[in-house]
């Protein structure tokens, strides 16, 4: 988070971020700038009234690709977080064989992801790849200034 110091960070009041976003907003420090709602987070990144937003990746590149802004906004190479998100079955359903239909869910994900179908839904919604870290958006000059740093770092 160091490398986030002095940057302007969007972040939506009642959002779930983690404990370590939040204990390096107290200690590096960061700089926040709170909002209600999600939803308004990208339009204050395009005005540059904050630098990064951290966001979640799906429905923001959807988002991204509604409004045709794709080209406006990068992300941050790192992923602030990356955590799994799991498909539930509630065990009380009466649904019929339950354990079945979760074995035949499982299947029928596996065999979408395999012949390419999960690809091309992901991609009719602006979605690169299936298996995406959640990053945080950045302003094309912040991404611009975080590509000039790693090549510094890189001696290129």
């Amino acid at each position: 988070y160091e490398d986030l110091k002095g940057l302007r960070i969007g972040v939506t009041k009642g959002f779930a971020y983690t404990p370590e976003f939040w204990s390096a907003v107290a200690q590096v420090p960061l700089r926040t700038d709170s909002m209600v709602k999600n939803e308004l987070q990208l339009d204050k990144l395009l005005k540059g009234r904050i630098d990064l937003v951290p966001l979640n990746t799906s429905l923001t590149l959807y988002q991204l690709q509604k409004q045709g802004l794709q080209g406006k906004v990068g992300f941050l190479p790192k992923p602030l977080a990356d955590k799994p998100y799991y498909n539930v079955f509630c065990r009380g359903s009466d649904y019929p064989d339950l354990p079945t239909l979760v074995r035949r869910y499982d299947a029928a994900l596996q065999e979408m992801q395999q012949d390419g179908t999960l690809a091309r839904i992901y991609a009719r919604y602006g979605i690169a790849r299936a298996e995406m870290p959640v990053p945080a958006v950045a302003s094309s000059a912040q991404q611009q200034a975080s590509a000039r740093g790693a090549q510094s770092e890189n001696g290129g």
